[in-house]
């Protein structure tokens, strides 16, 4: 988003709607980068949803994802204790560059609202393990201007630098200790 909430294109180079009015298609830049130089694909939004709706995680903002087609079957369903196992029938990669998205029925917000932190892509071998998952919370990696320098300080803020992989325009400052708010990092999204 744009400082005047204009969309603006993040690991999207585009997207499109198409004419049935429930069917969203984002082309995904190659050249798109997590901080560790693993590139941003389609599975990692494909898993990220399915993580997020997962009743296993319980996350308070799933209700945001309740206009995907399949969102509201997983987030019901009993917890399995596995997250992110339970696709999300609404939410396909085409293929590595290319993201899916299916509503259950027309909805004009769809575009802004995956610009929310909870649809960040996040690839499932960074939390495929109770220590891994652990270890994201503390420190997550990103695709945005900016990185974690060091694991979060509680009560304090983050440490950020400047992300070398990232492949937009570079963020303001050269980093430093940003204070808490109720926003601790910024990352970009579909």
């Amino acid at each position: 988003m744009s400082p005047e909430l204009e969309l603006k294109s993040g690991v999207a180079t585009d997207w499109s709607v198409a004419e049935n009015g429930v069917t969203r298609t984002f082309n995904l830049s190659p050249d798109a980068k997590y901080s560790d130089g693993r590139a941003v694909i389609a599975d990692d939004f494909v898993f990220a949803f399915a993580r997020v709706a997962d009743p296993d995680l319980a996350a308070t903002s799933a209700y945001q994802g309740l206009p995907i087609a399949g969102w509201g079957e997983v987030n019901s369903g009993e917890p399995s204790g596995s997250i992110g196992d339970e696709p999300i029938s609404g939410v396909t990669a085409v293929d590595d560059f290319t993201l899916t998205v299916v509503t259950e029925q027309p909805f004009a917000l769809r575009p802004k609202v995956l610009t929310y932190p909870m649809f960040a892509p996040v690839p499932e071998e960074f939390v495929d393990s109770e220590e891994k998952a652990a270890a994201f919370l503390e420190q997550p990696m990103g695709n945005g201007p900016y990185m974690m320098a060091e694991p979060w300080q509680h009560n304090q803020g983050i440490a950020v630098v400047r992300n070398p992989e990232f492949d937009g325009d570079p963020g303001r400052a050269d980093g430093g200790l940003v204070h808490c708010s109720a926003q601790a990092t910024s990352r970009r999204h579909a």
